[in-house]
């Protein structure tokens, strides 16, 4: 912290461990320095991702890019039960959701089955979403939060112990980055009606939840589906609004179930 020279006065007289040969020294620096370099391609690698995943959700969103099931797979999908086509407008509707269906999602390998393709359709319309005019594809909708979500307050799924404990087997959750805050062995009032998203009142903080849980505190609203459009999208959308939260106050019944998005 002092601003000042320090190899002569200080540095130079520190002390380090050596192995006793030369061999056994340049194979540990060259082991380590191979590691790091491991963990910076990685580190290459995630931020290649990242960008990628902005590139999807930027065109994918803006219906600049869409996406749909080769053809050839369709009826494969339609035996298993998750999709139903409908020959008149020669489309199909994902029809299964529920979290019975996972491994058969899993088993169809639906992300190596699509293709993506560029709108070919120049008929867009101006909307105005949450005080700002956008263009968006004339066949897409804009719906208030609140048409979409019912919600449910969280006070009865209040832990009742705060002593957590990685032995036990319900996780206790909250709406914030960290997630996870701990395991109880409680077995009254676990929420069940799968799936969620949780919402923090206060930060406006959301997870999108597929598994049982309890909570900490009633500071959360649990967000249910009540219209037929995925989940998981609206949880991805609901991400990308930026919202201040500097007044301290509850938000989702206030202000933010009036927020809109666009399908």
């Amino acid at each position: 912290s002092n601003h000042k020279r320090y190899w002569i006065s200080e540095y130079q007289n520190l002390k380090i461990i050596l192995s006793s040969t030369i061999q056994e020294q340049e194979n540990i620096a060259s082991f380590l320095t191979n590691q790091d370099e491991i963990i910076e391609h990685f580190n290459d690698l995630e931020k290649c991702i990242e960008d990628v995943m902005i590139y999807f959700q930027q065109e994918l969103l803006s219906g600049r890019l869409r996406i749909k099931l080769k053809q050839k797979y369709i009826s494969e999908c339609e035996e298993l039960g998750l999709i139903e086509t409908n020959n008149e407008l020669q489309d199909y509707d994902i029809v299964s959701n529920k979290k019975d269906d996972f491994e058969k999602w899993l088993s169809f390998e639906y992300e190596k089955k699509v293709e993506f393709y560029e709108n070919d359709d120049d008929s867009w319309k101006k909307v105005k979403v949450n005080g700002k005019m956008v263009k968006i594809l004339v066949d897409w909708k804009v719906e208030k939060l609140k048409n979409l979500l019912d919600y449910e307050h969280s006070n009865k799924y209040i832990v009742d112990d705060v002593n957590y404990s990685n032995d036990y087997k319900t996780p206790i959750l909250t709406a914030g980055k960290s997630l996870l805050l701990g395991y109880t062995n409680e077995t009254n009032n676990i929420f069940k009606n799968l799936p969620v998203i949780i919402f923090d009142d206060f930060t406006t903080s959301q997870q999108y939840i597929n598994f049982e849980f309890k909570v900490k505190s009633g500071a959360m609203k649990i967000l249910k589906q009540k219209s037929n459009v995925d989940l998981k999208l609206i949880n991805i959308l609901m991400k990308r609004i930026q919202w201040d939260t500097s007044n301290h106050k509850r938000y989702w019944i206030s202000e933010y179930q009036n927020l809109k998005i666009i399908l």
